[in-house]
């Protein structure tokens, strides 16, 4: 069986105090948010101040590599500062893809009610043409497109918003975000959201939105084509 050696008591207190004195040797060269660093028996918690996620990725200052080519710094030290840094940009990314998380969260819960809406809209408008007038086929018509681009425009939007949340998914599969994870970002269940690093590589017409709205289109193109063939009728006077 393999595991994370513990440390007894003693060796707690003794790493306590090699880590109080690297913590010193690297004063000017931590990070911003360190807080410090403790000793337990399975190893060493770090403390930092919370990132907001919109900071630069940590990374070793380029002071601390120049006092380390001059030996003004140990061994010792430098593992402890790169460990350091590491920890630091663990935490860093927990908020900067929680960050990005709200961010594409809120867009895409605009663009899946603009989507609705534009369905509702269109929708609205075959009804309404399967029951004008004669005299007003034509503008009917005429509407029914105008509702019809503004659903595909609708469906292009979600779709990118769509895929910024997949393509998100993929990336923080290492931070061991589950879909609750999301969920508590904004990420609506009902969306079907799946983490999908390919998903940009899809054609647009292939996208999952486009394919339902184009196909609902069609539908409609299709019934149209087949009143306007059964009447004999395909230029209706206004």
């Amino acid at each position: 069986m393999t595991g994370v050696a513990m440390l007894s008591p003693a060796d707690v207190e003794n790493r306590n105090a090699d880590i109080a004195r690297l913590t010193a040797e690297l004063a000017g060269h931590h990070h911003p948010n360190f807080q410090g660093a403790i000793a337990v028996a399975d190893g060493i918690r770090w403390a930092f101040t919370p990132f907001n996620g919109d900071e630069h990725m940590p990374k070793v200052p380029d002071t601390f590599w120049a006092a380390w080519t001059n030996s003004s710094i140990s061994a010792e030290a430098k593992n402890f500062c790169v460990e350091e840094y590491k920890n630091a940009v663990d935490h860093w990314k927990q908020a900067h893809y929680a960050r990005r998380a709200k961010a594409a969260a809120a867009t895409a819960d605009v663009a899946w009610t603009s989507l609705a809406q534009a369905r509702t809209a269109m929708d609205q408008a075959f009804e309404a043409l399967t029951s004008a007038e004669d005299n007003r086929w034509r503008s009917a018509v005429s509407r029914l497109l105008t509702t019809q681009e503004q659903a595909l425009a609708a469906a292009t939007g979600w779709d990118t918003a769509f895929g910024a949340i997949a393509s998100l998914m993929a990336d923080t599969v290492h931070l061991g975000w589950t879909a609750e994870d999301f969920q508590r970002f904004g990420v609506r269940p009902e969306w079907a959201i799946e983490a999908d690093s390919d998903y940009y590589r899809l054609a647009k017409a292939k996208r999952p939105a486009h394919i339902e709205v184009n196909t609902a289109i069609e539908r409609q193109h299709a019934h149209i084509r087949a009143v306007a063939d059964l009447l004999g009728d395909h230029t209706p006077t206004a």
